[in-house]
C-alpha cells in the first residue's frame, strides 16, 4: 500500500457523499475510490447509489463495476483492487479519496486483513450439500410427500455463501 494518509469520506446512503466528493477531491488532487461492497459488481445499478456517467466524466472513479453478481468478491479482494489503484495513483501524482459506507472495507484499510487460511472449497461445497438435504427433508417434514414442496423455494437463508 502507498505510504502516506489515506482519505476517507464516509456516512449513511444518500447522505451527500457522492455530492461532496464531486467538490472535495479536485481540491485533494484526488480521484474516488467506490468504498460501497455492491458497487463492485456490474449490472447492480438499481438500489447501489452508483456514480452517475456525467460524475464520472466530471471526476474518475475506481472501484465500480468490477465482476459480475455470480462471482465472489471478498474483502481481501478488495484490498488487492484497491492497492494496485492507489499504486497507480501515486505514479501519477495523484492521490485516493474513499467514498463510500462499507465499514468493513474501511477497517480492512486502516487496520489490514487478519493472517488466516483461503477459503476451503471443498468444505464449502460439502456443507452447502448438507444444507440442502436437509432443506429438502425439512420440506417433507413440514408439507408431507406432495408434488408442491418439491416447487416451494428454500425458506431458510444460506450461511454458506457458495
Amino acid at each position: 500500500m502507498p505510504t502516506g494518509p489515506l482519505l476517507f469520506l464516509v456516512g449513511p446512503t444518500a447522505s451527500g457523499k457522492s455530492r461532496l466528493a464531486l467538490s472535495v477531491a479536485p481540491t485533494l488532487n484526488a480521484e474516488v475510490l467506490s468504498m460501497d461492497s455492491m458497487s463492485v459488481y456490474s449490472g447492480m445499478d438499481v438500489g447501489t447509489a452508483k456514480p452517475t456517467a456525467e460524475d464520472r466524466r466530471k471526476l474518475k472513479h475506481h472501484l465500480i463495476d468490477l465482476v459480475t453478481p455470480e462471482k465472489s468478491f471478498s474483502v481481501a479482494d478488495y484490498m488487492r483492487v484497491a492497492e494496485e489503484v492507489l499504486c497507480g495513483l501515486a505514479d501519477r501524482g495523484r492521490r485516493g479519496l474513499f467514498v463510500g459506507g462499507t465499514a468493513l472495507y474501511m477497517k480492512a484499510l486502516i487496520s489490514g486483513l487478519f493472517e488466516g487460511p483461503t477459503a476451503d472449497r471443498a468444505l464449502r461445497d460439502a456443507l452447502e450439500f448438507q444444507r440442502r438435504r436437509f432443506l429438502e427433508r425439512l420440506q417433507v417434514y413440514v408439507f408431507g410427500e406432495c408434488h408442491l414442496a418439491a416447487e416451494l423455494p428454500f425458506g431458510v437463508r444460506c450461511l454458506v455463501e457458495p
